[in-house]
């Protein structure tokens, strides 16, 4: 059966480091095929193949199976000079997009963006359009400033003109580095994190600015869901929010798309109870998650098959125009 994986990484090999910072991802392949991701000269992931070899990866879909490739997070290099940031997400970008023109059944990609220069930025959006990239994968934060800053206002402008997907991934939480295991704090903070990243945009009026808006949250949103009864109690109550907000929060909720990446079948139910099955994509963080969130979809044997399909692929195709 078809299905399109919206939350799925990559590492693209053989991009040059645009200047002599150290902190700069570099991919060295080992013996036993997987490779280390080398940041400021330590070990920051160890990446299986598929993970930078798109040849390989095609031929171990499943058949009917596709994915959209995103970059993973580390690459994002929020720290650079905006000039060697867009040139090294330029290379990233044109790498992604020769994969995706390799196996055109298989893939789409989105591309990454200088976020700490608001032009650099934009202009990066003009190139990912050209290159034939569905979107582009962002921050939940840059470098601490929220999605919600006034200095993205333009970015999201840009990307709903050209009608680029946002996908939007959580991103160096405040606290994780409080956490002796780095993924318990992913599992403490990222929910958080995209949460509250997708609460701002919509409580600072993003979503009510920008009806075009095409977003992804990662994670199934996080916490937004426990957000909303909140939102619609302030919105209802306090002027000020509510001229950021005339219509009820949920129903800037339901202009977001979620992935499903929340392990477990009633979590998923209260999402979809909250933003509507239409709004409800694939998303498995292949290759760096050991996890098949496919099978929560066994836990709804009342639903239609229409509506399976839709998750599966119907709703990616329609946010993908695929």
């Amino acid at each position: 059966m078809r299905v399109i994986d919206m939350h799925t990484h990559i590492v693209a090999s053989g991009v040059p480091a645009p200047d002599r910072d150290e902190r700069w991802p570099v991919l060295v392949e080992r013996d036993d095929a997987r490779a280390d991701v080398i940041v400021a000269g330590r070990v920051f992931r160890t990446v299986s193949r598929v993970a930078y070899d798109l040849h390989e990866r095609a031929a171990r879909l499943a058949r009917g199976h596709a994915q959209v490739l995103s970059p993973m997070p580390e690459l994002f290099s929020y720290w650079a000079t905006p000039k060697a940031a867009a040139d090294y997400c330029t290379s990233v970008n044109e790498w992604i997009a020769v994969g995706v023109k390799k196996s055109p059944h298989a893939f789409r990609g989105f591309g990454i963006a200088p976020m700490q220069d608001p032009d650099a930025a934009c202009r990066q959006l003009s190139q990912i359009a050209g290159l034939g990239l569905s979107g582009v994968e962002i921050g939940s934060n840059i470098s601490g400033v929220p999605l919600h800053d006034a200095r993205h206002t333009e970015f999201f402008e840009e990307a709903a003109r050209f009608g680029l997907v946002v996908f939007v991934h959580a991103f160096h939480p405040p606290g994780i580095g409080t956490f002796s295991d780095p993924m318990a704090g992913n599992g403490v903070t990222f929910p958080n994190e995209i949460g509250h990243a997708m609460g701002g945009l919509i409580a600072e009026g993003i979503l009510e600015r920008f009806d075009d808006l095409k977003l992804l949250a990662s994670h199934g949103g996080g916490s937004l869901v426990s957000l909303l009864p909140r939102l619609r109690f302030i919105a209802k109550n306090y002027e000020g929010a509510r001229a950021r907000m005339p219509k009820d929060p949920s129903d800037y909720a339901r202009k977001i798309f979620y992935d499903m990446l929340v392990f477990s079948a009633p979590l998923l139910n209260l999402l979809i109870d909250n933003v509507g099955v239409g709004r409800v994509v694939v998303g498995s963080d292949e290759p760096f998650m050991n996890h098949d969130p496919l099978t929560l979809l066994d836990h709804f044997p009342h639903v239609s098959s229409a509506t399976i399909e839709s998750i599966r692929w119907g709703n990616a195709e329609r946010l993908l125009g695929w």
